[in-house]
């Protein structure tokens, strides 16, 4: 926790996680250009907290059988918290057809 600043995950205004979803953006926009410049011109990009919070605050075990969450745990002793965005870019990657197809849309009542 000390060693790699994990500790600025659980404080307030999470400072590392904050830090942590700026670097997905940038590896997003690094490696999927064309998904990121979608999620721009759908005026998602801040939404990416919200959506992404959760595999880094849960090291991914959130919604994965135990055994993958060892490996994803493993990966992380060895290659620290690179192994979280390139597990997030290749889950993009192989979304992306799908991705490009959304809408962000707003359904305002009046």
């Amino acid at each position: 926790m000390n060693e790699r600043n994990w500790r600025f995950l659980f404080l307030n205004n999470t400072p590392k996680l904050m830090h942590m979803l700026e670097i997905l953006t940038i590896r997003i926009k690094k490696n999927i250009g064309d998904l990121y410049e979608h999620f721009v011109e759908q005026d998602f990009l801040p939404q990416v907290p919200g959506v992404f919070t959760h595999y880094f605050a849960t090291m991914f075990s959130y919604n994965i059988s135990l055994d993958y969450a060892n490996r994803v745990i493993d990966y992380f002793w060895l290659e620290n918290e690179n192994v979280f965005y390139d597990c997030l870019i290749h889950l993009l990657k192989l979304k992306k057809n799908y991705l490009m197809t959304l809408c962000m849309e707003v359904n305002i009542k009046h």
